[in-house]
């Protein structure tokens, strides 16, 4: 035994332990989801029907005399016994158990409190009615001290004669009257005679000003975390004393399943699966009877309505929710786009987090999430084969001989009017100067990020651009930069960059000086890294040419991330350059090497980089010569000789990561207007004039990707908004192009001889 003797006195800086418990809660789309929650725990508690269950969300909008409010009532109600053993008492692990013991949707009671003290600069309270009693309790913006409001007399327990009326009152925060709501929540009332109203006042960001309530209603539609309580409960939304979603109670998105896959997948989780970081070592998944991975299926690609909901969703048997996989992070499978589900097992409950979003990091966690990729992979592959092309080898040979006519025009034009191709692919003579923007009064403004995750201690240039009433750019006015968490990122407004500091989610937005006009707001997210990993680590690239290098990270909370700033570096400044995105450009013979990191961790590995002479790389150019456009399904890969097979939800113009080394571009012959223009039986067919007419189409918008690309090498600000108006000017000029030079090819004519002449 070894001596000790325990400190009695130990002690806890209250604001600094609800700071890191409530990092995970620093946006109002993740704080309200927990508020409706909670609310759903209630009725879960009081074991409740859905019919039953009547929940309200509630907004109203800021003016410069009123502070926005945003609000959620159940008819539950809460006792002066319930918030003072255990609504005010911080992680707690039995806050969300029910009376039996259960467990329920809840956590240890901070996400709601998270979002209380930190989103809300004026005050944030609980006004709740029980047995004919009320109280007033909450926080102060800012503090996590909690208390009654005005005080313990009048805020502490006191007597409520009427709970309709006391209800009324709550309602008037909200510009909302009693007879306005549905008449199921007045049925609801009457059954409970109780309430509670969770209200926070000066929504930060929107304290004097219109809330986004349209963004947040999509938001608890689609949030994770707001899931299991929309299915059970009925939630009705308001925002400033209108109803929304035109009356009726929130629902999922109805999700309809591919025609080849109309019923869910199932596959037992095995007991055991392998380390992924050990060999040969086995790990005991704790799989039971019921423990199972359900994909299914979506018609619909789920990269944009249904973005929230393409993930594979953990819980245990009983249905408590433990976190969830984005399935995009999971795998690049054709058919991943398509695919959802979720993964019932047991021992998933041991690595939920308080935000219950990612899984905490393990072994175990690791090998699930590896054999997660490998399911959807297979799954994937199986409609991949129902997809392919059926065509003759007449058909085939008539596809490939238009496509190389194509090719070679476009080699001409390029060569002819743009001077690219040959040796080194680049472009000849002087960049013009573009013309200076005018002056003018703003009507809008337009902010843009390169990157929406990033590193702690990385610096990010926000894009910016000014548009007077007629939607013409202008000059930019006097501007201030807006962040909604100082602690995340600040802005060094001499040098216009935004510093971020330390984990968390923010909202940038950009405000005229003297004006009432404020731009559209992004969201960045700064991460928690654990491991980054780069690759390749060998890169051999020729001078004057550029090859890509990845930077996969590992976030301490177990995610593994592609697309996020850090700060790079070039071990020799004159062999090589490295861009922020890990671009590296050749600049002069010789051997360097390239790293990539943030203030709190920097990559395991560095790559080592060779610049070579450009006859030494072969046919691996690294993106010099001439851009070719190749048929998937129909013509081979240069490089493995193999033909390639893409799927319906990949891009009609496709380009893979080794593509774009060599400079490759695929027509995706598996998009669905591809099938469509080929299929004889509509009229269409490998000559008929709507195929040759889709195959311009696809090559026009080939070329204009290469000169906006070309831009970007030649260090062009390419901005969300610069890059539309130049793709509306490249499509429109190469259109121009086309009709003077390709008539006869769009009228069925051959033109290989003209266009060898």
């Amino acid at each position: 035994m070894v001596d000790f003797t325990p400190d009695l006195k130990i002690q806890v800086h209250e604001q600094g332990a609800v700071g890191i418990i409530c990092a995970a809660f620093r946006s109002h789309e993740s704080g309200q989801p927990e508020w409706l929650k909670n609310a759903s725990d209630v009725y879960r508690r009081l074991d409740l029907p859905k019919d039953e269950s009547i929940i309200l969300f509630l907004f109203r909008n800021g003016t410069p005399t009123r502070p926005s409010v945003v609000g959620c009532i159940d008819f539950g109600g809460m006792t002066t016994a319930d918030i003072e053993t255990k609504f005010r008492i911080w992680a707690d692990p039995d806050a969300s158990l029910a009376d039996d013991g259960t467990a329920t949707e809840g956590g240890h009671g901070n996400g709601g409190k998270c979002y209380m003290t930190q989103l809300f600069t004026s005050h944030s309270l609980t006004h709740t009615v029980k047995d004919g009693r009320g109280n007033r309790y909450g926080f102060v913006g800012g503090n996590p001290q909690s208390g009654y409001f005005p005080n313990n007399k009048e805020g502490r327990g006191y007597v409520v004669s009427n709970t309709r009326r006391e209800l009324e009152n709550v309602l008037q925060e909200f510009d909302l009257s009693i007879s306005a709501l549905p008449n199921d929540a007045l049925e609801a009332l009457k059954r409970s005679d109780g309430f509670t109203a969770v209200m926070g006042f000066g929504a930060k960001g929107y304290e004097h000003r219109k809330v986004p309530a349209k963004q947040w209603l999509e938001n608890l539609q689609g949030h994770q975390q707001a899931k299991a309580a929309i299915e059970q409960n009925r939630v009705f939304v308001f925002s400033s004393g209108k109803a929304l979603n035109n009356g009726s109670e929130l629902s999922l998105p109805k999700i309809e399943p591919l025609d080849a896959a109309p019923l869910p997948h199932e596959i037992a989780v095995p007991k055991q699966l392998p380390n992924p970081d050990e060999n040969g070592e086995m790990l005991d998944t704790g799989s039971v009877e019921g423990s199972k991975l359900v994909l299914r299926t979506s018609k619909k690609q789920m990269t944009h309505s249904l973005k929230s909901r393409h993930t594979i969703h953990g819980s245990t048997l009983a249905g408590r929710t433990t976190g969830y996989w984005e399935v995009r992070e999971l795998s690049r499978a054709a058919y991943s786009y398509h695919i959802y589900g979720e993964l019932i097992l047991d021992s998933l409950d041991e690595y939920r987090q308080n935000d219950r979003k990612h899984h905490s990091s393990s072994p175990l966690i690791a090998a699930i999430q590896t054999w997660l990729s490998e399911q959807i992979d297979e799954y994937s592959s199986d409609f991949v084969k129902i997809d392919r092309l059926q065509a003759t080898e007449e058909e085939k040979d008539e596809l490939r001989r238009l496509n190389e006519m194509l090719d070679h025009w476009k080699n001409e034009y390029l060569q002819n009017e743009f001077g690219l191709g040959g040796q080194g692919g680049e472009q000849s003579g002087p960049k013009p100067k573009p013309n200076p923007l005018p002056s003018g009064t703003p009507a809008r403004v337009e902010i843009s990020l390169t990157h929406h995750r990033a590193g702690q201690g990385v610096s990010l240039k926000p894009g910016y651009q000014f548009f007077d009433m007629n939607e013409n750019r202008i000059k930019p006015v006097p501007f201030e930069w807006d962040s909604s968490d100082h602690a995340v990122a600040t802005f060094d407004e001499n040098l216009n960059i935004l510093n971020t500091h330390a984990p968390g989610t923010i909202f940038l937005s950009l405000k005229c000086k003297g004006l009432p006009i404020r731009s559209n707001e992004l969201q960045l997210e700064v991460l928690d890294i654990a491991e980054i990993h780069l690759s390749p680590l060998e890169v051999v690239v020729g001078v004057g040419r550029r090859k890509s290098i990845d930077a996969r990270v590992s976030t301490q909370d177990g995610r593994v991330l592609e697309g996020v700033n850090l700060i790079w570096a070039e071990g020799d400044s004159n062999k090589i350059e490295v861009s922020a995105s890990g671009s590296v450009f050749g600049l002069a013979l010789g051997e360097s090497s390239v790293s990539a990191g943030d203030d709190q961790c920097i990559a395991e590995h560095e790559a080592v980089v060779q610049v070579v002479e450009n006859e030494d790389l072969g046919e691996d150019s690294g993106g010099g010569g001439f851009p070719q456009i190749l048929l998937s399904e129909i013509q081979p890969d240069p490089g493995s000789g193999e033909i390639p097979q893409f799927s319906a939800s990949e891009p009609p113009v496709h380009q893979r990561p080794i593509d774009f080394e060599r400079n490759i571009w695929w027509i995706n012959m598996a998009s669905p207007l591809a099938r469509r223009h080929l299929d004889a039986a509509r009229g269409g067919g490998s000559n008929s004039a709507e195929w040759r007419a889709y195959m311009i189409e696809r090559y026009i918008e080939t070329l204009v990707k290469i000169m906006l690309t070309i831009d970007f090498e030649h260090g062009e600000e390419l901005t969300f908004e610069t890059m539309l108006r130049r793709w509306d000017e490249e499509a429109a000029a190469w259109q121009q192009r086309v009709s003077e030079s390709l008539s006869k090819f769009l009228d069925g004519i051959d033109i290989s001889e003209e266009i060898a002449a």
